[in-house]
């Protein structure tokens, strides 16, 4: 399971909403092609471009791999 909450009431997101939470998005997506082959059991801080902390993303890995049996 994927959640993914963030908030676009600050400056960085003003006139341009979607820009950047597509710019998020996609940044969100290259972390989990490049650093989750598997999911964990994991929370990732999403930044907006200004730097600030707006939220996060959590990785839940549901499934059962054969050494956890």
């Amino acid at each position: 399971m994927i959640t993914i909450k963030f908030n676009t009431a600050n400056g960085a997101f003003y006139e341009c909403e979607g820009t950047e939470s597509a710019r998020i998005i996609a940044n969100l997506c290259k972390h989990l092609e490049f650093h989750s082959m598997e999911l964990s059991n994991n929370t990732y801080i999403i930044k907006d471009l200004n730097g600030h902390k707006i939220g996060s993303m959590e990785t839940i890995s549901e499934q059962t791999y054969e050494e956890d049996i």
